[in-house]
Parts: C-alpha cells; structure tokens; sequence
C-alpha cells in the first residue's frame, strides 16, 4: 500500500501552484473552481497527488494534530542545494545526517513543515527499531 494523494486547504491556491513547481518540480494536473466556489488544484510528482483549496477563513494551525509530510528524495543534499540557491530555505539549512538517512525540514507558504528524506539504509532502519523494540523476558 502507498499513499496516492493528500488533500489540504491553504491559504493561496495559486502560491502553492508556484511554489510545488518551482520549488519542487511537481506537474500541474489540474485547476479551477470548485462547487463550493473555491480555487482548487492537484498537483503530481512520482505518483504522489497533491490536492488542494482554498477556505474561507483559512488560518494556518500549527499546533494540529498534523505534524508534517515526509518526501522520500533521491538525494536530500540536491535538493537542500537547489533550494538554497532559490531563496526557499535559508542558506545555514543543515542537512541532516542520521545512521540510516540524510534529512532536512522546511516550510511551505502556510508555514506548514514539509520533511525531505533520503534514506541510505531503509533495511537497516526496520531492523534497528525492530530490535529496539524487542521485548526481552524478566
């Protein structure tokens, strides 16, 4: 099982449609308005969907239950460089470096965080928390 799309509200359909593209190189499937006249858009990249529109009233929550979305990349230290020489994360982003993956974090327009991952050792992860979690008789 994969995750086909993730639908969202935000705050400015078109900021979003600018910043996913230029940003993060997703296509443009889809725009208008919807039913309840409200801009909308999907959005696509490696098979992953992103829907979303505009609310009435929106306001950015960042104290929901929603942490973040986590991108799996080819190359998390690519990207982090792209991303500095457009201006969309500042120029002292570190990249995370871990035992089994590199990682950084950034924000979208809304302020919502977006997690970009690179894993060296997925395999290695699994078996690491497995035996971590591993309970052992008294």
């Amino acid at each position: 099982m994969t995750i086909d799309h993730m639908n969202r509200y935000v705050s400015n359909v078109d900021a979003f449609i600018a910043f996913y593209m230029d940003a993060l190189g997703f296509i443009l499937c889809d725009q208008g308005v919807n039913r309840n006249s409200q801009n909308y858009a999907i959005l696509r990249s490696d098979g992953f969907e992103l829907c979303i529109s505009e609310k009435n009233g929106f306001e950015f929550d960042s104290g929901s239950n929603f942490k973040h979305i986590g991108f799996r990349v080819e190359s998390a230290g690519a990207l982090l460089a792209s991303l500095k020489a457009k201006r969309y994360v500042p120029k002292d982003t570190k990249l995370i470096v871990k035992a089994y993956s590199r990682q950084f974090s950034m924000k979208d327009p809304d302020g919502f965080e977006l997690d970009f991952i690179e894993w060296t050792d997925k395999e290695h992860f699994y078996r690491y928390l497995a035996d971590k979690n591993e309970i052992t008789p008294e």
